[in-house]
């Protein structure tokens, strides 16, 4: 638009331009117009740096079809020009934001997005750098309807950290599809903290074996005060075999002494109905990371009565 094209370019305060851009703003609406006004829009917020008029100006032209339009452009937008434009439709107000969440929600609906239930990944990522740059957008993604859609800005939460973001995923770990709740305990584990790691002490008692097994992991990684006592109480009673693994596995990595009875009890086969190769194997591994004497000396009478190498720990059983 040539008047916005002359505000741009008028010294600042000068009022007719100004005035000329309101005027166009009041009457210019529809379709027909939506693609210039998406340019005028985008043209504004970026002048808003030297006329913070600019940015109400913007705003004012930006309905729900100006939205769609702007989203659109930002998936076609690379390298630089995607973050600052992604930058810039953070600015523009809600209609931006209901755009995005629509354009994932159609997306999902289309069922594109693979056996795992993921996003699309060009609407994902189309997506993501305003949900990065746009806290209102990021906790509205996190309390959508739709499973995909949570689990996804989950990732999105955790990459973004920030003091926030353990508190941002707090609802997450109370969601009722188990994969979205086992994506916010990975979550936790990645970002690390005292908070996160009371979050993941929580989720050990879980419904769902794949919750419990990602809560014993975060667990032993995240070494609270309460981690050891935790993690030996869901042992006594688990019985999911990759929920006793990562359990087993988790003791070792906290590196405590006073775990060491208890892995003793299951490096040595000594859990009736529980005890396999793995877990005997397992434990022993978890055993050589504490620097103990008692567990020294249980490795070494494991090595001297097991000569196959299932107490010394060889052997493939997965990694943690």
């Amino acid at each position: 638009m040539d008047v916005v094209r002359a505000y741009l370019l008028a010294a600042p305060g000068e009022a007719g331009p100004a005035s000329a851009v309101d005027q166009v703003i009041a009457r210019v609406r529809g379709p027909e117009a939506e693609a210039a006004m998406a340019d005028a829009a985008v043209a504004l917020a970026r002048f808003a740096t030297r006329d913070p008029g600019a940015l109400d100006r913007a705003r004012k032209l930006v309905t729900q079809g100006v939205a769609a339009r702007l989203v659109e452009r930002l998936a076609t937008a690379e390298g630089p020009r995607r973050g600052e434009l992604a930058e810039l439709l953070t600015e523009l107000g809600a209609p931006v934001r209901s755009a995005a969440l629509e354009a994932l929600r159609t997306a999902g609906a289309g069922g594109g997005g693979g056996e795992d239930g993921g996003l699309p990944e060009g609407v994902a990522s189309l997506v993501a750098p305003l949900a990065r740059s746009d806290p209102a957008l990021l906790q509205e993604l996190l309390q959508d309807a739709d499973w995909r859609i949570v689990r996804w800005a989950i990732g999105i939460a955790s990459e973004r950290g920030g003091d926030d973001a353990v508190q941002r995923l707090t609802v997450a770990l109370d969601h009722g599809d188990s994969r979205v709740r086992a994506a916010a305990v990975a979550s936790l584990r990645a970002l690390g903290g005292g908070e996160a790691g009371e979050l993941a002490v929580r989720r050990l008692g879980d419904g769902d074996p794949g919750v419990r097994t990602e809560a014993a992991r975060a667990v032993g990684t995240l070494n609270i005060g309460r981690g050891l006592g935790s993690l030996l109480e869901r042992l006594d009673t688990e019985d999911h075999p990759d929920t006793v693994l990562a359990l087993i596995r988790s003791l070792g990595t906290l590196g405590d002494p006073l775990a060491v009875p208890e892995l003793e009890r299951w490096a040595t086969g000594s859990v009736p109905g529980r005890s396999t190769r793995a877990t005997r194997s397992a434990a022993c591994r978890a055993l050589q990371l504490i620097d103990s004497a008692r567990a020294r000396a249980v490795l070494a009478a494991l090595d001297e009565g097991d000569p196959d190498g299932a107490g010394s720990g060889e052997g493939s059983d997965g990694g943690q």
